[in-house]
């Protein structure tokens, strides 16, 4: 009985808690992930907000492999800081979280994993699996400081690994520092094949703040 109740409770609370997010939230837009925590240091309960366009026109047929139907609806990525009457959009972002549905690739699950905030950080988590037409899988996470009046990247992750043979790739990019962390030779199946090799490298990118497009670099893979 009690369980059924606390069932019920939650039920009612779920709409009272996206209502007050609700006037950021465009017109044939849902929220599909939400989190609170403070990102500009003035310890005040700000909130980021991952959206999904509602449009059955984006809803395309899959004439290949895969999925029958892609859901291409783009994505968008909303910070609000929250002020005395209510909240105020900081940034907003429709190009790093892919959409559901790759319409060039119909064998890749959805790309979203996660949004979270941890020490007044951003971070941001991807995916990918492919359900056919390739062996590897793998996540990358995408880690932002509010400095300056903006969002800056500052630390990149990508990890992957084969399905079949174990194998694994992964680096991992300090943006402060321009220093990249190399990691070639593991194997997660075979112990006597797990020979991780570490090498640190320099790198130079181009700083990259969320209000800014962002071009994904899955394209390595």
């Amino acid at each position: 009985m009690k369980r059924s109740i606390l069932i019920f409770l939650s039920c009612i609370a779920l709409p009272a808690y996206t209502a007050g997010f609700s006037a950021h939230v465009p017109k044939g837009w849902k929220i599909i992930k939400s989190v609170e925590g403070d990102l500009n240091g003035d310890n005040q309960v700000d909130a980021v907000l991952v959206l999904q366009k509602q449009d059955k026109a984006n809803i395309i047929p899959n004439d290949s492999m895969g999925q029958i139907e892609l859901d291409t609806n783009p994505r968008m990525l909303k910070v609000l800081f929250k002020q005395a009457d209510g909240y105020k959009t900081a940034v907003e972002n429709t190009t790093l979280i892919p959409p559901e549905s790759d319409k060039d690739n119909g064998c890749l699950d959805d790309p979203f994993s996660d949004v979270s905030i941890d020490k007044g950080r951003l971070k941001v988590s991807l995916q990918w699996f492919y359900s056919c037409g390739s062996w590897w899988m793998g996540h990358s996470d995408y880690l932002f400081r509010y400095q300056n009046d903006r969002f800056l990247l500052i630390g990149y992750t990508n990890s992957q690994h084969n399905r079949a043979s174990g194998e694994i790739e992964e680096y991992s990019d300090n943006y402060l520092t321009g220093k990249r962390k190399r990691t070639t030779g593991g194997n997660v199946f075979d112990s006597s094949e797990d020979r991780p090799k570490v090498k640190w490298e320099r790198f130079k990118k181009k700083p990259y703040h969320l209000d800014e497009p962002y071009r994904h670099p899955r394209a390595e893979r």
